[in-house]
């Protein structure tokens, strides 16, 4: 159960930054966006692939807010 939320919350993020990448991507021409913006989905986007720590056991605070908290995903 809890591998099973977790993809559905991994999932709702990738389809998140591919809407907003598409939406900066029109804005960019304009010059109003930040290309760092692009850098940090880029991270995101790696993190939530599995090359960081998200699919690599620190993502108690998906499955229990509490975890932050209590300091143990530290």
């Amino acid at each position: 159960m809890k591998t099973v939320r977790m993809n559905q919350v991994i999932a709702t993020f990738c389809e998140q930054n591919r809407r907003l990448r598409m939406q900066l991507n029109e804005l960019a021409p304009s010059g109003v966006v930040n290309a760092a913006a692009f850098d940090a989905l880029d991270r995101f986007d790696r993190e939530l692939s599995g090359d960081g720590g998200v699919r690599n056991g620190q993502h108690g605070v998906f499955i229990q807010c509490g975890a932050v908290i209590s300091g143990s995903l530290l």
